[in-house]
C-alpha cells in the first residue's frame, strides 16, 4: 500500500492510496489541527475514526489509509449481484 499526498493549497491535502484518490484533508485555520473528510463510506467501519483530529498532514493521511484500507479487506466483492449470487444474468 502506497500513501501519497496533493496540496490543493495550503491548509487542504488529497490523499492517495495506490494512485486512488480516497478523500480529503483539511487543517482547521485556528488550531492547526488536522480532519479528514474521507470519499469512501461503509457501514462496518468505527465512524469515530473519522471525526479524530490529528497533529499533522501525515498522522492524518496515514489514519485515512489505514481506515480505507482495512474497509477494502472486509468490503464484500463489490462484482457479485445479490439478485443474481450466481451469475446466470450475464451477457
Amino acid at each position: 500500500m502506497s500513501v501519497s499526498w496533493k496540496d490543493l493549497d495550503k491548509y487542504t491535502q488529497e490523499v492517495y492510496v495506490d494512485k486512488v484518490c480516497i478523500g480529503e484533508i483539511r487543517a482547521e485555520f485556528l488550531t492547526q489541527k488536522w480532519s479528514m473528510y474521507p470519499n469512501f463510506w461503509h457501514d462496518k467501519t468505527r465512524q469515530s475514526l473519522f471525526y479524530k483530529k490529528y497533529h499533522s498532514a501525515y498522522d492524518c493521511g496515514k489514519a485515512m489509509a489505514n481506515v480505507y484500507s482495512k474497509m477494502i479487506e472486509t468490503q464484500d466483492d463489490p462484482w457479485i449481484n445479490e439478485y443474481d449470487p450466481w451469475g446466470y444474468d450475464k451477457d
